[in-house]
């Protein structure tokens, strides 16, 4: 059996992963603190407590796993940026060390890029892996750098790696315990009767991937053995005031909204074109967007 270990494996992506792998697979995730309630319940998932950095520790790992997920950096787009400082000493240097690692031992990763703010603004163009990538924000130019450092690394020694570029998933938050995305928030918000909070007009356009389809497209991908980079979502978009329509009608239930109008888009449309990722994982998501929250709907414990 396959040892995986998730970095970053404890949030919410990392979470409904070990969760969809650990029938299949040898699964471990790490944290900087400790496991969260959802996956300590669940005896064939075990837990690293792991900070990035502590380089030591890392390169005490590595013989022990033969594929290794990394989901770090995992915050939000709209999170306040952490320094450079932070970035260079948590994040760029002690990744750009583990990925020589894993080449040298020829392990496998797969890194969890961004599809949704990677590209940047693509004035109404769905975006193609061979785009030219020029991210607007921080979280976006972070995941590029790491990105063009796996590259790198991987045409001079051969890494044996997935880049994949995710749009945003939803589902899977556990009665609430993740509210990360903007589905995921208003599902909570529904659940709490509270105001939903629309960044701008709410007419930006994103593709919504579910949370099991992300999953499965993962999955697969730890079975390939050449280096790709991949789009993982739909293909389809819908602006947020089009999602929160759909949420109302399939959970027969409104709420109010409160509009951020100095909040100015920078990206109002960003759907990907998942072709590529169709053709080479031979998967298309099971999920559209109407099937995906009637699923949430009926199955109130993911």
């Amino acid at each position: 059996m396959k040892k995986i270990l998730i970095l970053g494996g404890t949030g919410y992506i990392g979470t409904n992963l070990a969760l969809y792998l650990c029938n299949t697979y040898d699964v471990t995730v790490t944290g900087t603190k400790k496991t969260n309630e959802i996956l300590s319940k669940i005896k064939n998932i075990k837990f690293l407590k792991l900070r990035l950095s502590n380089i030591n520790l890392t390169n005490d790992i590595v013989d022990l796993y033969d594929i290794f997920i990394m989901l770090i950096p995992n915050t939000q787009p709209h999170s306040k940026a952490p320094t450079d400082k932070y970035d260079i000493e948590e994040i760029i240097k002690p990744t750009q060390i583990l990925f020589e690692l894993l080449a040298k031992k020829n392990k496998k990763i797969i890194f969890s890029s961004t599809g949704g703010a990677v590209y940047g603004n693509t004035n109404n163009k769905i975006s193609e892996e061979n785009d030219r990538c020029i991210p607007v924000n921080s979280y976006g130019k972070l995941k590029l750098q790491l990105e063009n450092n796996l590259q790198v690394i991987q045409k001079s020694d051969g890494l044996n790696a997935t880049i994949l570029r995710i749009s945003n998933p939803y589902g899977g938050n556990h009665k609430g315990y993740f509210k990360s995305g903007f589905i995921n928030m208003v599902l909570h918000k529904l659940g709490k009767d509270s105001t939903i909070n629309i960044w701008g007009d709410g007419s930006q356009i994103r593709d919504y991937i579910h949370i099991l389809d992300l999953c499965e497209y993962i999955k697969r991908v730890v079975e390939l053995d050449n280096f790709q980079i991949l789009n993982i979502g739909t293909g389809t978009g819908y602006s947020l005031l089009d999602v929160v329509e759909k949420i109302f009608t399939v959970f027969e239930k409104h709420l109010n909204l409160s509009f951020e109008n100095q909040y100015i888009e920078r990206v109002p449309f960003n759907v990907l074109n998942v072709t590529k990722s169709q053709n080479t994982l031979n998967y298309y998501s099971r999920f559209d967007l109407i099937n995906g929250l009637e699923f949430e709907k009926n199955t109130p414990n993911v």
